[in-house]
């Protein structure tokens, strides 16, 4: 279950995973065109570029978690997932009451073996959401695995 939650975490990438919206990413039309930029690259798996685009974002932007939450998915798909849960937790520091920013590092930190955290995470995810099926069904995934 939390295999297939993050395979498809990484597909996805951060299509808008944090809940942020465009103002909190910059707020122009140019922040638009690096976002739709890297969604394109994290759609052709191309990692490598996505993660130069997402630093080079960082560099000017360090708190867009659109951002952040892209360059996290790279370093996954990179199998530095280490450091993407970094960046990660950064998202939910800067958006903590966006469910989706404590889903996706939930879905990092079981994926690590980080059972107790991302436990804790998942239900800091659906406390903000109580309807949040994804999150609970990671929750009773984890618990029974444990």
């Amino acid at each position: 279950m939390l295999g297939r939650v993050l395979r498809r975490l990484l597909r996805r990438g951060a299509d808008r995973a944090s809940g942020t919206t465009t103002a909190h990413a910059g707020g122009s039309g140019r922040a638009e065109a690096w976002l739709e930029e890297a969604l394109q690259l994290q759609r052709a798996a191309r990692h490598p570029e996505l993660l130069a685009l997402c630093e080079s974002i960082l560099k000017r932007m360090p708190d867009n978690t659109e951002a952040l939450q892209l360059l996290a998915v790279a370093l996954c798909a990179v199998g530095r997932s280490r450091e993407g849960l970094i960046h990660l937790r950064r998202v939910t520091e800067l958006t903590p009451d966006a469910p989706q920013a404590h889903f996706n590092f939930a879905t990092v930190l079981a994926a690590a073996g980080e059972a107790e955290d991302a436990i804790a995470s998942f239900r800091e995810a659906v406390r903000l959401q109580p309807g949040f099926s994804e999150a609970w069904n990671a929750v009773s995934a984890l618990l029974k695995a444990l």
